[in-house]
């Protein structure tokens, strides 16, 4: 898959007491769905991903495909500190139908060769069938911080 076009970050909408408005995300994307935009990232450090709890973060994702129209590729956000949870939040992301993953790498300085990560991950069988990592499509640059390679796109095959 080759990622072209405009993928902005959602914004993650909440109620006067602090609860997810899913009805109002909703609206916003139905909205969207009506402009050229290529598709959506979704629960990004935009959508205020770290204020979520993990059921909160797959009920926006849950939210966000089915208000987004079927031509529109959407992109979850899915790191957090822990490998193992950040492997796990990607796999369930694949499994809602999202098409893409978009992974901060807090923490890390250093370059990690892709192909070999997902070697090390399928070595310890956490990685699906279906998951594909296609280097070429990476987003580096101009990422949060200015530091090269701070986010990673991995493809869902």
């Amino acid at each position: 898959m080759k990622l072209h076009g405009i993928f902005p970050p959602l914004t993650t909408p909440f109620t006067s007491e602090g609860a997810l408005a899913l009805d109002r995300l909703r609206e916003n994307i139905g909205k969207y769905n009506h402009t050229h935009l290529a598709g959506y990232v979704v629960t990004g450090s935009t959508g205020e991903s770290v204020l979520l709890s993990r059921k909160e973060t797959e009920q926006v994702w849950a939210a966000a495909r089915a208000a987004a129209s079927s031509e529109k590729i959407l992109i979850a956000g899915t790191g957090v500190e822990s490998t193992a949870e950040t492997i796990e939040r990607t796999n369930c992301a694949a499994a809602l139908g999202y098409h893409a993953a978009l992974v901060y790498r807090a923490g890390l300085d250093a370059e990690v060769d892709g192909a070999d990560q997902r070697r090390h991950q399928e070595d310890r069988g956490q990685v699906d069938e279906g998951f594909e990592r296609d280097a070429s499509e990476g987003v580096e640059g101009g990422a949060k911080g200015g530091h090269s390679g701070d986010l990673l796109c991995l493809n869902f095959g």
